[in-house]
């Protein structure tokens, strides 16, 4: 990896157009994921995201690939017997924050996913009998839950898609005396703020 001598082979390389960085995830006993220069030249590297497998269903997992956008990286695992597979998909940032797991409950075992041109995921499956499928993964979502910041009332909370654009939900909050003037959203892993509107 990166030039080096190692021990440890690849699952998968992915390059972040805004930042002009690739992550090369390894296999093999080091279990880290590895940030490198357009020159490929180590920058960091940190812990790979096994730990967030949830482990209940099936004790082991296999890393399959990955793929990703500027934002966000999806970890492709696979486990469970033949047959009855239990795919899970990490999300995490470019620095290895943990974001959220996606379940996936497709029995086949998945191999890889895939962003295309218009920013749409993939999950490609493996059929145990032969063949394949390809799956839009419209799954693959994050739920923004609305705060009334200290007004009155109830909003439900709007689920949105990776690669998808659509508008956040209306204020339908009252607070006596006050103007709503905008969403302010962050994230729950990490406090990180990440977007704000007028409306």
């Amino acid at each position: 990896i990166y030039g080096e001598d190692t021990t440890s082979g690849c699952y998968g390389i992915e390059y972040n157009t805004r930042t002009k960085e690739y992550i090369v995830c390894s296999s093999g006993t080091d279990t880290m994921n590895y940030i490198l220069d357009e020159d490929f030249n180590l920058l960091r590297s940190h812990q790979r995201e096994d730990p967030n497998l949830d482990k209940s269903k099936s004790p082991y997992y296999l890393k399959q690939g990955m793929c990703a956008t500027p934002d966000y990286v999806m970890h492709v695992y696979a486990g469970g017997p033949i047959g009855s597979y239990v795919n899970q998909i990490i999300v995490t940032d470019w620095d290895g924050n943990y974001i959220q797991t996606v379940k996936d409950t497709i029995k086949y075992e998945i191999e890889d996913a895939f962003f295309n041109e218009e920013g749409k995921c993939y999950f490609i499956y493996h059929q145990d009998s032969g063949g394949g499928y390809l799956y839009e993964a419209k799954m693959a979502a994050w739920t923004i839950k609305y705060l009334p910041n200290g007004g009155k009332g109830t909003m439900a909370d709007s689920q949105h898609y990776y690669g998808t654009s659509k508008a956040i939900s209306a204020n339908a909050f009252t607070r006596a005396g006050y103007t709503f003037a905008g969403w302010k959203i962050s994230r729950k892993s990490d406090g990180k703020h990440l977007y704000t509107n007028d409306n």
